[in-house]
């Protein structure tokens, strides 16, 4: 897919590659005095052992003409004219419920695409192709892409607080903002993490850094001059000034009111002492020890009414000539009471919960000031960080400050919560400013496109965005629903479900070709993503699409996937390239057995697309229906076969959208007056068998 918010030098977005009989450990290659000159004939598709950084002579030319051709055919969508298309869309009667059916549902699938196509194909099979003019095509890929990514040492929210990126596993569920202004936590549809070398961005508010990112990364702000309308540009376009950056959001599932024993928790991670030792692990009575010190009459009434609400058992004994009391507590081993707020799990509780957490923290361990705002202090950092991930799902601003210690106090952490629900700060304060990066960066996919991050204790709600972004954006379609359609349309689930199947090899660091096992395993995907998800699935989005744009509606939508189509049809021929080039130079993976297999997955491909034909047209419309759709994926599963050397796997039909081949194959030309400038940006002639 094509991400088109980006300057036309993919200078930024290299990924350093990791070859496998060739790497040193950091991708780059061995490089030795006296080596000798690499020979064309050294070069190979994967397992090479040439320098995989010596690009000249080429070997595969056509690789080089596409990397060409892909330079040319820059655009961006914000250059497509939507007024026509918008003042349809609103229009009562502009669209039938068929035809709004089918566009929400294309843009459905092609929001999430988008985002595999580039965190799985892109990153990972830079990795493991080892000839150098086919990684500068794979660079231009990437750029178009717009690969997104955070520096090293940036946090993203999870259920369970704020966790490294580099510690995220799979399975976690993250912080994903909406457009509403709500935090839900979902399971990412990936996690990335890839080499980069390049300029990045630093944002900063007040000279704190709060994220540091790629040029194609999308920040997301509020405008003010649009009624907080969500807004989302790449860290080298965006301007903050006169805006809002959101850096909280309202948690609306879950538990509402803290419990009596949660608020027993609170206490005694302020104000408690555990004891310790192995006759206070509590396997003979079944209960651990907790003490009490406390002075402050507000302490002593808000631990006896909880006390009596838990109906514990206690002593409390005055101090004589003091206004301490001392408690002593037997509280039972399984209501888990520590000295941290590992308890807390995020994904479980409201922000109404969230609110009550944060009160009654200060109770203990803080205070309000006259502005209303809690200020909470602890020694234990821990602690500080989950209080300020907790005050970020109840929709406030969170800040954490460092408190020098001194001979009878240790470290300390404050954290300033603004309970007016003062969820953003002024754009006016962020500077942002360039510099050169030569590390590991990080990412997640997730629905909304919008995740929770925190860097150097700063919160800010950061994301990405594309063509179908602008789409949604201009229309003013529901974007909750559009990016969580792979979630909640079965068709479009389905082809999701199929495809993370083939992404384990590319989204397993630890995967090396070199064996014939491995090399196969390496093709396999290669054929499902390329040939399979580019080549076939985006077929039938497509011809739907202009199939409205020849009937002059959704013209500037139908311009867009023109553009993108004309893309994709590099991309897939890049891939098959690549592809027949790899069974040429190992001609054992090209097995009998494997190409039977290669046919099954076209075939269960086939039927999915066919299953999504007919769940976005229902009824079809004019010029368009199912049945026409699963003749024409008929036509191209059959024609892939072809480009990969195999039988066709249907009675050969006839293609029913030959208007679709003269958009894909022939070069049109325009009146120069009539003609925008875009038409003069995809220069360069394209060979699109």
């Amino acid at each position: 897919m094509t991400l088109n918010w980006n300057s036309p030098t993919p200078r930024a977005s290299i990924p350093t590659p990791q070859p496998t009989d060739t790497a040193d450990g950091t991708g780059l290659g061995r490089i030795e005095r006296g080596a000798g000159r690499v020979m064309v004939s050294e070069k190979a598709m994967i397992n090479a052992q040439a320098d995989v950084n010596q690009l000249l002579p080429l070997k595969y030319q056509w690789a080089w003409e596409k990397y060409l051709a892909g330079c040319n055919n820059h655009w961006m969508p914000t250059e497509v004219a939507m007024q026509a298309d918008i003042a349809l869309w609103k229009s009562a009667s502009g669209l039938t419920d068929d035809e709004r059916l089918m566009v929400s549902r294309n843009l459905g699938f092609f929001a999430t695409s988008e985002s595999l196509v580039a965190n799985n194909i892109v990153l990972a099979i830079y990795r493991h192709l080892t000839n150098p003019e086919c990684r500068q095509y794979l660079l231009r890929q990437a750029f178009e892409e717009a690969i997104h990514c955070y520096a090293e040492g940036t946090e993203i929210l999870t259920d369970s607080g704020f966790t490294d990126f580099r510690d995220l596993k799979s399975g976690d569920r993250v912080a994903q903002y909406t457009p509403e202004g709500t935090v839900e936590f979902t399971v990412p549809d990936q996690i990335i993490k890839d080499r980069y070398v390049g300029e990045m961005y630093r944002i900063a508010n007040d000279s704190k850094y709060i994220s540091c990112v790629t040029p194609h990364h999308r920040c997301v702000y509020r405008d003010v001059r649009q009624g907080n309308a969500i807004r989302i540009k790449t860290a080298s376009e965006v301007s903050f000034h006169n805006h809002q950056i959101p850096v909280a959001g309202i948690k609306q599932t879950g538990r509402t009111q803290l419990t009596a024993l949660e608020r027993f928790r609170i206490a005694v991670q302020a104000d408690g002492q555990l004891a310790t030792g192995p006759t206070c692990s509590g396997r003979i009575k079944g209960t651990m020890p907790a003490r009490f010190c406390l002075r402050k009459p507000r302490k002593k009434e808000r631990l006896n009414k909880l006390l009596q609400e838990l109906k514990l058992k206690f002593t409390a004994t005055d101090r004589p000539n003091s206004t301490e009391t001392v408690y002593y507590i037997p509280v039972p081993v399984d209501w888990n009471v520590t000295k941290d707020f590992n308890w807390v799990c995020l994904g479980d509780v409201s922000s109404r919960w969230a609110d009550e957490f944060i009160a009654e923290t200060a109770h203990w361990d803080g205070y309000t000031r006259t502005n209303k705002a809690i200020v909470y202090t602890s020694a234990n950092k821990d602690c500080i960080d989950k209080l300020q991930a907790v005050a970020h799902i109840a929709g406030r601003r969170c800040g954490i400050y460092p408190v020098n210690g001194d001979k009878t106090h240790s470290q300390a952490w404050q954290a300033y919560v603004c309970m007016d629900r003062k969820d953003f700060v002024s754009g006016r304060s962020i500077q942002k400013t360039a510099y050169q990066y030569d590390g590991y960066v990080y990412c997640v996919g997730v629905p909304s496109g919008m995740v929770v991050t925190r860097f150097e204790d700063c919160v800010t709600v950061s994301g990405n965005t594309h063509t179908f972004q602008y789409i949604c954006e201009s229309l003013g379609l529901d974007e909750g629903e559009l990016f969580n359609m792979y979630r909640e349309i079965p068709s479009i689930t389905d082809k999701a479900a199929w495809a993370l199947q083939y992404t384990q090899t590319f989204a397993n660091p630890d995967f090396q070709t070199g064996t014939p096992a491995a090399d196969q395993a390496f093709l396999r995907d290669l054929i499902a993503f390329y040939v399979i998800f580019e080549g076939m699935w985006f077929y039938t989005g497509f011809a739907q699409i202009l199939s409205l744009g020849r009937r002059n509606k959704m013209i500037g939508v139908a311009e867009m996937y023109q553009y993108i189509l004309r893309d994709e049809s590099v991309h897939l021929n890049f891939g098959i390239d690549v592809i027949n080039q790899i069974k040429i130079e190992n001609p054992h993976l090209w097995t009998p057995d494997f190409q039977r297999e290669v046919r099954q997955m076209f075939l269960e491909a086939c039927e999915l697309e066919i299953g999504y034909s007919r769940d976005t047209m229902p009824n079809g419309f004019l010029g368009l229906n199912a049945q026409q759709c699963e003749t024409y994926m008929h036509f191209i599963v059959n024609r892939r076969c072809q480009q990969l050397g195999m039988a066709p796997l249907f009675p050969q039909p006839a293609n029913p959208f030959p208007w679709m081949s003269e958009i894909i194959d022939l070069q049109k030309e325009k009146n120069f007056f009539e003609t925008r400038v875009t038409d003069y940006k995809t220069g360069g002639s394209l060979d699109w068998d």
